[in-house]
């Protein structure tokens, strides 16, 4: 049985294409950031073959001060809404030798939208409690304990809480694809946005190093 490696995003999971023929015991899809989208997506492949792991990594928007950007969040509870998901500890501890030292663990919170600055995202820290924030996990996890099939998430901190991401809304469709006619108003909006991305192109490509290190280790651990 292979593990599935899930990413909401294309920006996201392109760094292994060039890595996978050393990864045989992983497979990877990408989900998007819709519930209806996910669940498809998810159905399709638990149709086929149901994985050993579901292994969901991706980046987040940190909620705490604590968290700082590139920093490794595993969740232990997602909430969305009014729901809440508590993740099987067990699936946490058996791949907890994969994670690096400074990793945290805690409550990740699910959106519907981004949280694009820091007042937004400090009052979703206050009210909830919740650490990092993003648009999907929840219903992967959902999915897969509807399924019984082992869950975990595995985050990256993107953007700090005081970090703003005013310029990055709705640059990415149902599908997790960026959409280029949003992306070149935003740039004519705020040329400066230029150097920003490209800053934060690094930023990615430092998180998605410490990815692969994960991702190698997960897949050596027997069930």
């Amino acid at each position: 049985m292979t593990i599935l490696l899930a990413f909401a995003l294309k920006s996201e999971r392109s760094f292994l294409n060039n890595h996978l023929s050393k990864l045989p015991s992983i497979s990877v899809v990408q989900i998007g950031t819709r519930k209806d989208h996910i669940y498809k997506k998810m159905q399709e492949i638990a149709h086929n073959e149901k994985p050993r792991l579901v292994l969901h990594m991706g980046t987040s928007g940190g909620l705490s001060t604590s968290l700082k950007s590139c920093d490794p969040f595993v969740a232990n509870k997602i909430i969305y809404k009014e729901n809440t998901l508590d993740i099987n500890p067990d699936v946490i501890n058996q791949y907890q030798d994969a994670f690096p030292p400074s990793v945290q663990q805690g409550t990740l919170l699910t959106s519907d939208t981004i949280l694009k600055n820091g007042p937004e995202k400090t009052h979703a820290h206050d009210q909830l409690g919740a650490l990092a924030v993003d648009m999907e996990s929840y219903f992967v996890a959902s999915f897969c304990q509807e399924q019984g099939i082992p869950y975990l998430s595995y985050r990256s901190v993107f953007d700090e809480r005081d970090e703003d991401l005013e310029n990055m809304e709705n640059v990415f469709d149902v599908e997790g694809n960026l959409k280029p006619k949003e992306m070149v108003v935003n740039l004519l909006k705020k040329p400066r946005l230029i150097l920003e991305l490209n800053f934060l192109r690094k930023r990615l490509e430092r998180i998605q190093k410490g990815w692969l290190d994960v991702i190698r280790v997960i897949q050596d651990i027997k069930n």
